[in-house]
């Protein structure tokens, strides 16, 4: 028997074709922005003086003052008062604190700044 040609196919209804998936794009990475030390000593101090912690806020202040004398020193029209009003609370919290010497000194810093801002 002579082999018969096929006849034509069937008609299959054609699968579609899956589109290829777009490729993911993660989202560019953002700087995280430099946080400023002062800012963040600010926020602590101004933040243990709410609660009311007077061991808190006199570190958070002590921690203030470092941070603030040498930036008082490079722009002192900015940051003299700030650090004049941070020293005499210090003052208050180490002479609460018993230590003597460290409140004389506190207070002694914040004189000399009020005098040269003309208090």
């Amino acid at each position: 028997m002579p082999d018969a040609e096929p006849g034509p196919l069937p008609a299959v209804p054609a699968e579609p074709v899956p589109a290829e998936p777009a490729p993911r794009t993660l989202p560019e990475p953002v700087a995280d922005p430099v946080v400023d030390p002062l800012d963040l000593a600010r926020q602590a101090w101004q933040q243990a003086r709410a609660a009311g912690d007077r061991r808190t806020t006199r570190a958070a202040a002590e921690r203030l003052v470092e941070v603030l004398r040498p930036r008082a020193e490079a722009e002192p029209a900015a940051h003299i008062a700030l650090l004049q009003q941070v020293l005499s609370e210090l003052a208050g919290l180490r002479m609460r604190g018993g230590d003597l010497r460290g409140a004389r000194a506190a207070s002694r810093e914040a004189r000399e700044l009020g005098r040269g801002l003309g208090r």
